[in-house]
């Protein structure tokens, strides 16, 4: 059967099947691979082009198996795949149970990654016992995989569920997964235009692609308009400012800090700062400190509020406004600054003027 595999297919197999990996492609080809071991890969080669399976193919060294690697045929699914190997080995069996990274070294993981871009997992057993038991539960999953009826329609998982994972990729700095959910999102044709957008903002975010999203300026722009979830809006913000700002900051040159934010922030994007939505991540807070000085009449007591939502320590001389006369404003001028406030779509300041 392997031996009439399409071209495309006995090239990722060559390179899997290769050095450091014992079990060679040419010596399955050909019938002078260890029996047992060529019965494994057969049983599981069975399964290719059918999506739905995973690919389970075993590594020797030594003479012997001593792990295997695991992996879905498509972007999708990986999540799906380690809770299922879980299942059936699980830590009474499993030594070794790990995601491979995507800039790993590891030939046979870039392999199968190359072929079919998805997760790709390494498992082992601790001794020669748990490998036998292994070996033997990979062909009882195997079998079942063979005798799992084809599905007639494609299940669509709930919007939550999704988002969960899309989420855990993120933070496990899986791009790869991410953009799979991000797929499966689209395929369940339950968002807008709007939220697919919010989810690029949130993958570039969860990635560390600052720069990416600051200098989009029409995405920007565009978002600005929106009523934004306060995660997206954090995400903007916090772009922005790490692209454009932090630098100036972290030198401690207060003019050059100021004149950034005006430059390529505060003037460019005044929309962003309506109101700051309970957010509290210490550069969306210094965003809206620097906002403030930007103000024709800059208020202290709002850069105060701000500062107390920082960590203790956080050193803050370069937002502070220089002390001004203390003359009590009256209400009329009071009201006609929140007038002017409301006006300017500064909502959070408007409040401070009217509830202070």
């Amino acid at each position: 059967m392997i031996q009439h595999l399409p071209p495309q297919e006995q090239a990722w197999l060559a390179r899997f099947f290769a050095r450091p990996n014992e079990l060679n492609w040419s010596s399955l080809l050909d019938g002078s691979a260890p029996l047992r071991e060529a019965d494994q890969v057969r049983q599981w080669l069975s399964l290719l082009g059918s999506r739905a399976a995973p690919l389970i193919l075993p590594f020797m060294r030594g003479g012997g198996v001593t792990g295997w690697y695991a992996t879905t045929q498509g972007a999708a699914g990986g999540y799906e795949l380690g809770d299922e190997i879980n299942a059936w080995l699980g830590p009474t069996w499993l030594s070794r149970f790990e995601r491979v990274p995507k800039d790993s070294n590891d030939s046979m993981a870039t392999a199968l990654r190359d072929r079919f871009g998805g997760t790709v997992y390494r498992i082992a057993g601790a001794d020669d016992a748990a490998m036998q038991t292994i070996t033997a539960r990979l062909s009882d999953f195997a079998s079942v995989l063979e005798r799992r009826p084809l599905a007639t329609r494609t299940r669509v998982r709930p919007v939550g569920a999704i988002r969960s994972d899309f989420e855990r990729a993120l933070l496990a700095g899986d791009e790869t997964q991410a953009e799979a959910m991000i797929a499966e999102f689209k395929q369940t044709g339950r968002l807008n235009e709007e939220n697919l957008r919010y989810l690029e903002v949130r993958l570039s975010a969860g990635l560390g692609l600052w720069p990416q999203i600051a200098r989009d300026h029409w995405l920007i722009k565009t978002l600005a308009d929106l009523a934004l979830p306060p995660q997206i809006l954090a995400d903007l913000i916090e772009s922005l400012y790490r692209t454009y700002v932090e630098e100036a900051e972290v030198l401690g040159d207060g003019t050059a800090m100021r004149d950034a934010f005006a430059q390529h922030i505060g003037i460019p994007y005044p929309k962003l700062f309506a109101s700051r939505r309970g957010i509290r991540a210490p550069r969306v807070v210094k965003a809206f400190a620097l906002y403030e000085h930007l103000q024709p009449d800059p208020d202290p007591s709002i850069i105060e509020a701000l500062f107390r939502l920082l960590p203790t320590g956080t050193d803050t001389s370069l937002f502070e406004v220089a002390p001004a006369p203390q003359l009590v404003p009256s209400s009329a001028a009071t009201l006609e600054q929140a007038d002017e406030a409301f006006d300017d779509g500064q909502f959070d300041r408007r409040l401070n003027f009217t509830c202070g």
